[in-house]
């Protein structure tokens, strides 16, 4: 994940959110192409999750994040976080936990609260080491 990717996915967020309906339609195109990589997708909203201040962007990127990594109802572990490499992961799970601990919005807290319950879910179902996230439950 490069700067241009999280600087697109920032901004096809914030496209999503306009009143403008050119700009949210080419928002919604955008996010159909970056929905093709799951995984990036889910990696880049994870990072804005812990750099960005506009509430609304963050708790798009929540959705979008639990969303994707919520396991199907005949699924103990999604997909995309099978198929995520374990550097992905960790970033991924980092990212976060450092946002669940530094949040002071109560709504957008309980938006992270349900991501991190979401992976949580896919690391004890993945059977996957995840002793750093009891933490936090």
């Amino acid at each position: 994940m490069n700067s241009s990717e999280l600087q697109l996915v920032e901004q096809t967020l914030k496209g999503l959110l306009t009143p403008d309906n050119a700009a949210r339609a080419s928002a919604e195109q955008q996010l159909g192409q970056l929905m093709s990589n799951k995984i990036g997708l889910v990696l880049c909203c994870s990072q804005l999750l812990t750099s960005v201040t506009d509430l609304n962007t963050l708790s798009y990127a929540a959705v979008i994040i639990k969303k994707i990594i919520k396991p199907g109802t005949d699924e103990e572990v999604s997909q995309v976080w099978k198929d995520a490499t374990p550097e992905m992961k960790e970033k991924i799970k980092s990212n976060t936990m450092a946002a669940l601990s530094s949040c002071k919005n109560k709504p957008l807290l309980k938006k992270i609260a349900d991501v991190a319950t979401y992976l949580i879910e896919n690391i004890y179902g993945n059977n996957e080491k995840g002793d750093d996230a009891l933490q936090y439950i």
